[in-house]
């Protein structure tokens, strides 16, 4: 049962449905509400799909570990929708924001 609560918060404090994290893990909606129930564990390929989306171990996952990511699981998930150039501009303008906050 770990498992599945873990997969609902994760989706839950990214803020999406799981009709989006079933596109994004290439699984049926059933799929994601079956793990979310508990009623069936994902293979380990999916959970470290779901790991990498949300940005999480997947010790976390299956609950070995709770140590939060250091980074918001909703900041994680959108960066990690985002092409590698994309996530660039991102970083540049965080450490631009970052730099200025310092500079004040």
């Amino acid at each position: 049962m770990r498992i599945a609560s873990k997969i609902k918060e994760l989706r839950s404090k990214a803020g999406i449905s799981q009709e989006t994290l079933a596109k994004r893990l290439g699984v049926s909606l059933a799929s994601v509400a079956s793990y979310e129930i508990g009623r069936i564990n994902p293979s380990i390929e999916v959970l470290e799909k779901i790991a990498d989306i949300f940005g999480v171990s997947v010790d976390y996952i299956l609950g070995r570990t709770d140590n939060e990511p250091l980074v918001p699981i909703e900041v994680s998930f959108l960066l990690n929708s985002l092409p590698n150039n994309k996530k660039q501009k991102v970083i540049r303008y965080l450490k631009f924001i970052v730099e200025e906050e310092l500079n004040y």
